[in-house]
């Protein structure tokens, strides 16, 4: 149980960890309202989880799935980046391609999303050690990875979730499925996870520290630099993988370990023009470019312009291989219902 110290946390802002007084107060629909909009009813009861005490199943109505935020915090989100998700989903709903600047903006909002729920779900249960970040501090600022597929063939209207029902989710929020209408979604993030197929700095190993469990201590390579084309760990039939890489050079520029991340074979990959000329530059989060498979080989994408035939620029050829894997599947199982709570 949280001591009485701790209480006052679970009011705090999902989106920059402050204490929100009640004239700042707003609420943050961890499942956003648009989406609800455009699965169904929002106001339709849903499953919430199942209680990790009793095991019985929590139903509630979608539109009540909220938390504290601060009113600043929450209209920035809305007007920004749930804006862009809404666009980009409602392409993808379509079986439109998404240029590469979209294709960022869904990383960070199902980065948002999956924090999210893992801050609500803690809030919920009042876990005995509240979330030490909040969406703010995690957004962006650790390997990712989407996997995305869409049924052309599916009309049906529901949303699902799922990977949250376990300790993996409870304590480290590294990755959940989604369903939203006919588009499927596996988003993943963790520290170092996707460097090593994007040919970057990776962590061959990851310790704890003996002086503090929270601080993890790495062993480091850069093998060769090449961007791997075997991402089999990833693979899916048919669907198209978006990702990125993310480090923190950390370190003074004395220290030769930043040169590990930024050197001749890194800087033509970052996502954002390089300005490193005091110490202070290296304490930050680096992205790369866009990864994905979208055209076949996987490869950087560097203009967020850029946009490809079909889903999130999937080709011809990788859509006819989605759709043959659903139709067998199909046949095998017959149609998979969108759990929608209704």
């Amino acid at each position: 149980m949280p001591s009485k110290d701790d209480s006052h946390r679970w009011s705090n802002c999902m989106f920059c960890g402050k204490p929100v007084g009640k004239t700042e107060r707003s609420r943050e629909h961890v499942l956003p309202m648009w989406m609800l909009r455009a699965t169904g009813d929002p106001n339709r009861l849903i499953r919430i989880e199942a209680d990790p005490v009793s095991g019985a199943e929590i139903i509630r109505p979608a539109s009540t799935f909220h938390f504290p935020a601060c009113r600043s915090c929450n209209e920035r989100y809305g007007k920004t980046l749930e804006t862009h998700a809404q666009k980009a989903m409602e392409a993808l709903f379509g079986g439109k391609s998404l240029r590469v600047g979209q294709c960022y903006r869904l990383l960070d909002w199902l980065d948002k999303v999956r924090v999210g729920l893992w801050i609500a779900y803690n809030t919920l249960h009042k876990e005995s050690f509240p979330p030490k970040f909040r969406i703010d501090q995690r957004l962006g600022n650790k390997d990712r990875i989407a996997i995305i597929s869409v049924d052309p063939h599916d009309n049906s209207r529901g949303f699902g979730i799922g990977g949250t029902d376990n300790n993996v989710f409870r304590t480290t929020q590294a990755g959940i499925f989604l369903r939203i209408n006919n588009v499927r979604i596996i988003s993943m993030s963790y520290e170092s996870f996707i460097s090593r197929f994007a040919g970057m700095p990776y962590a061959k190993e990851m310790f704890a520290s003996a002086d503090d469990l929270n601080t993890l201590l790495f062993d480091e390579t850069s093998d060769d630099y090449d961007l791997k084309q075997d991402w089999r760990e990833f693979a899916m039939p048919g669907a198209t993988i978006i990702a990125q890489s993310v480090f923190w050079p950390g370190g003074h520029m004395a220290d030769a370990r930043w040169q590990r991340y930024i050197n001749r074979n890194t800087v033509g990959r970052l996502k954002n023009k390089l300005r490193v000329s005091k110490p202070e530059h290296l304490n930050r989060f680096f992205q790369t470019q866009l990864i994905s498979n979208a055209e076949g080989d996987f490869r950087y994408y560097a203009r967020p312009q850029e946009a490809s035939e079909g889903w999130c620029g999937a080709s011809k050829q990788r859509r006819a291989v989605h759709e043959d894997a659903i139709r067998v599947a199909d046949e095998v199982r017959g149609r998979t219902k969108p759990y929608s709570g209704d």
